[in-house]
């Protein structure tokens, strides 16, 4: 990941090299805009013509799958593993991990949280800010709240 990361823009075989070296599975035509962050890599698999902006954050302590055609924008975080809301059994260093599943031809808008065990179907939509942490059926666009200024 380091060398990934620190790697110039003008380096493109290299970092397809590295692209295949870092993670499980990976599909033709993967690309992924440092920086990106991982917890081990080993658990995340990739499908064809994929395509991650920058700063995307996957904590991967379990199985991360991502389908075909799939574009993330910039500042995604997937992560697998949560703690108890219990104080004390976070105190005791308790936490669960659940596999997270991204569908085919699925757009992943910037600021997007994804949490442990969801699953987003096939041909959906994430909007930019939304915090999924429930499964999203194919077919779906979802938008998170949305603020802004509608009278003055």
């Amino acid at each position: 990941m380091y060398e990934f990361n620190h790697s110039h823009p003008s380096e493109v075989e290299k970092r397809e090299s590295l692209i295949k070296e870092m993670f499980a599975t990976v599909g033709e035509n993967a690309w992924v805009e440092p920086p990106v962050y991982f917890s081990y890599g080993s658990n995340i698999h990739i499908g064809r013509n994929f395509y991650a902006n920058f700063n995307l954050t996957i904590v991967d302590d379990y199985t991360v799958t991502i389908g075909d055609n799939v574009l993330i924008a910039p500042n995604v975080t997937l992560s697998v593993t949560g703690h108890p809301v219990h104080h004390e059994l976070r105190k005791n260093g308790e936490m669960y991990s659940f596999p997270i599943t991204i569908g085919n031809n699925v757009w992943i808008g910037s600021h997007v949280v994804i949490n442990p065990g969801v699953t987003i179907g096939d041909n959906s939509v994430i909007g930019a800010g939304s915090v999924v942490i429930k499964d999203i059926p194919p077919n779906v666009v979802l938008l998170a709240f949305l603020a802004g200024l509608f009278a003055k």
